[in-house]
């Protein structure tokens, strides 16, 4: 805006009658109203009710004028406009804010405010736009409802005694249920306590609702983890195989601490350890936090729910409920001292290791059975050890290496039945190993690499490899590999580019041979001339979820050295690890490949990706299509839930239109789509 001023006195006028002489002209800059930074807001039962005020600063247009304000928001694909006023602020509530745009679920939700003032004389000036953060932390209310699973381990009564799976925020019911042995494992999900509701089973492999749909069945007996998705006709059903204290009341969150064995007289599962008060711990399950666990009040159990802290210590008996909810434990303490956290390992070339167990009563003070006498390639051995009482699942039997004849220094196990002859991982544990019978054997152990090999007594010795600098000789050709993934066993699953199995099916061979050189440990498997120039690519997995992804091709024409290494391909042992790249394929990029940023070994990301109602993705790697990873099913997936990808899978689609990030755990094999700007839920 321009103003002009004349500034000329009356003897100007005079003076200057006769000259034409323009006055000098002074410009005033317009200033655009700014908003004044705000905080994040935390909206709960507390503060859904408080204001909400946007404070800025005057928008000036150089001259004396009224200004009229108008204040939007925007989020997702929504924008929409909060009103007008004349004053530099303005106030709502934060729920009425939220409610504006629908947010009803928990979550952190990024909102952008714009403002823009306009004069009488239709003159405007915009603020820059500005985001806040509102962490929305009212939980959803949801209208309990359950369906209950019949089957014959309740004798196929809907009216009877059952377990039931109930409904969550997410619109998918969860739960367990326990299938004994000697049944048939069967069951369907009823949602009334008769048969005269609507009842689900499987019809040609398929959900249905249908009279002739047939039973769902598990594979064995024990413990399920059911996710039922009526809505979207699918459902999980995982094989509960460990449930496991965990935390620092109970001695660590390193790895689970105590098994839950289950009391089928009680239909309860029960665990004994040492328990800290003033620490937290929870249950998990399958000793993974991808799958579930349970927290909160141990009253009323949740999925997913806050650390349960301790409030007594001494030695705890954990009984657990998960018939039926509310799922609950009970902690009886006799007091004494908590769970003694285990001290760094100490210089193995000194002191002593020593076997203990039910088979001597558990005498931490016995000196009879102390690996004294040495082996070959670093092992140290005790022989012709009568081994009693070897069950490592019932409370008392079973058996650990211990160290220096005190609990309160560190103790290995292997958490659980070892093969005679294979070399088997001990790790600090409180849980304990088993053999298969009883009977006499001779213990094999290393103290450096904490591996343990257990033959019957006067067996040839199993630690004779190799320890030359020079791999020994041999005819054909030799697969090495160093187990850095501490796979127990290792297998190797090896095939040719003409598709030729080299050792069988998944998993493959067994890996059980090894050699030591320079000082590094090798497994291997031989392969004969006959393979002599064939591209192959190899898998080291250990046959229990855990593998590395595809090695690069390799041509067969000497001996390979490989390293197995969480989250990276098989890679020759004098090279880097390769580390996998991952693309991302779809709509939102016109099905071209666009690479994925690598936040760690195992988990990527690719953001602010735009897609409309229903448009889908995959996952590739290496950025072909013979390895991408997909959707179990074609229906929209759950924003902001992780789920299990499949080979090749279908199409994930995305229900609502609207901008996300897209995360894969490569170890997991998970997707998970959140919002742009959410957490990553790994």
């Amino acid at each position: 805006m321009k103003i002009v001023k004349y500034l000329l006195s009356a003897a100007a006028l005079l003076s200057f009658g006769a000259c034409n002489h323009e006055g000098d002209e002074i410009v005033i800059a317009q200033t655009e109203p700014s908003f004044t930074a705000h905080s994040d807001v935390v909206v709960n039962k507390t503060t859904e009710a408080e204001d909400f005020t946007l404070v800025w600063s005057p928008a000036k247009f150089g001259y004396k004028t009224d200004v009229e304000y108008t204040v939007g928001a925007e989020y997702g694909e929504q924008s929409i406009v909060l009103g007008s006023t004349s004053a530099t602020y303005f106030s709502t509530t934060n729920m009425a804010l939220l409610s504006q745009f629908a947010i009803e679920e928990a979550g952190e939700y990024d909102i952008t405010f714009n403002l823009s003032a306009v004069t009488p004389a239709g003159e405007t000036a915009e603020a820059k736009p500005m985001v806040v953060k509102f962490v929305y932390d009212i939980p959803v209310v949801v209208e309990e409802a359950y369906l209950y699973i019949v089957g014959d381990y309740q004798g196929w009564d809907p009216a009877g005694s059952c377990s039931r799976l109930k409904l969550h925020a997410d619109n998918k019911y969860y739960g367990f249920v326990n299938l004994p042995e000697g049944g048939t494992y069967e069951f369907k999900f009823c949602a009334e306590q008769s048969w005269d509701g609507t009842n689900y089973g499987l019809k040609d492999g398929v959900l249905s609702t249908e009279a002739d749909a047939g039973n769902f069945k598990a594979d064995a007996a024990g413990l399920l983890y059911i996710v039922f998705d009526a809505v979207n006709a699918t459902y999980e059903m995982t094989p509960i195989t460990y449930v496991g204290l965990i935390g620092d009341a109970v001695g660590g969150w390193d790895n689970d601490k105590a098994q839950f064995e289950f009391d089928a007289q009680n239909n309860v599962w029960v665990a004994n350890a040492p328990v800290e008060a003033g620490k937290n711990f929870k249950i998990r399950f399958n000793q993974i936090w991808d799958l579930t666990d349970l927290g909160g009040d141990v009253a009323d159990l949740q999925f997913k729910g806050s650390d349960i802290a301790a409030t007594e210590t001494g030695s705890g008996v954990f009984t657990l409920n998960l018939f039926d909810f509310p799922y609950t434990l009970d902690i009886v303490v006799t007091p004494g001292e908590g769970p003694v956290t285990p001290d760094p390992d100490p210089d193995p070339s000194g002191d002593v290791y020593h076997l203990v167990g039910g088979f001597n009563g558990w005498d931490i003070a016995d000196t009879t059975y102390e690996f004294k006498e040495a082996a070959s390639n670093g092992y140290l051995v005790v022989k012709n050890v009568p081994m009693t009482m070897v069950d490592y699942t019932v409370d008392g039997e079973g058996w650990k290496i211990a160290f220096n004849h005190d609990w309160s220094n560190p103790n290995y196990s292997s958490e659980g039945l070892v093969e005679l002859g294979v070399p088997t991982l001990f790790k600090q544990t409180s849980l304990n190993s088993g053999l298969a019978a009883e009977g006499n054997y001779d213990f094999y152990f290393n103290p450096e690499t904490k591996y343990v090999i257990v033959v019957e007594a006067g067996a040839q010795d199993p630690t004779g490899g190799s320890s030359s600098d020079e791999p020994a000789e041999h005819e054909g050709f030799r697969i090495y590999v160093e187990n850095k993934a501490n796979y127990s066993p290792i297998y190797a699953y090896v095939w040719t580019d003409g598709g030729e199995n080299l050792f069988g099916a998944w998993p493959g061979t067994q890996l059980s041979d090894y050699e030591d050189i320079n000082g590094v440990r090798y497994y291997y498997a031989d392969l004969s001339e006959e393979h002599a120039n064939k591209n192959f690519q190899i898998i080291f997995n250990n046959n229990a979820g855990q593998q590395t992804p595809n090695s690069e091709v390799f041509t067969l024409t000497k001996d390979f050295f490989f390293v197995a290494e969480a989250g990276a391909p098989a890679y020759e042992a004098n090279t880097t690890p390769v580390i996998p790249t991952f693309y991302v394929a779809g709509d939102c990029t016109g099905w071209g490949d666009i690479g994925m940023t690598d936040l760690s070994e195992t988990l990527h990301v690719l953001k602010q990706m735009q897609f409309a109602a229903n448009q889908g993705f995959k996952v590739k790697y290496p950025g072909t299509w013979d390895n991408c990873f997909g959707a179990p099913d074609t229906n929209p997936i759950a924003i902001g839930t992780p789920f299990g990808a499949v080979q090749p899978g279908e199409n994930v689609t995305i229900g609502t239109a609207g901008t996300y990030d897209i995360y894969f755990n490569s170890a997991t094999k998970q997707i998970c789509v959140v919002e742009t700007g959410s957490a990553s839920p790994f």
